[in-house]
């Protein structure tokens, strides 16, 4: 339900423009994977919230607090390198 649509609209729907540019940029240079990178990243790094909620809990993180969370610069960047570190076989 929330991938689709961060995958849909590259991230643009929901998170801060400079998140938005850094993710284009590296899909440019380095191919479709970064989409699932990021994505991965995302679910990695809020793994332990996503843990203490129910169904219709973790709906509202990926829609309010997720996207609130990015709009730090030094969140995103963080983000950014977790995503580029991955590797997805």
């Amino acid at each position: 339900m929330y991938a689709s649509q961060w995958f849909l609209t590259l991230f643009t729907a929901k998170f801060p423009l400079y998140m938005v540019f850094h993710i284009i940029d590296l899909l440019l240079c380095e191919g479709i994977s970064v989409i699932f990178n990021v994505a991965l990243g995302l679910l990695k790094t809020s793994k332990d919230d996503l843990l203490l909620t129910d169904f219709e809990g973790a709906l509202k993180f990926f829609r309010v607090q997720l996207p609130k969370r990015y709009r730090s610069e030094e969140n995103a960047k963080k983000l950014m390198e977790l995503a580029c570190s991955m590797k997805v076989e």
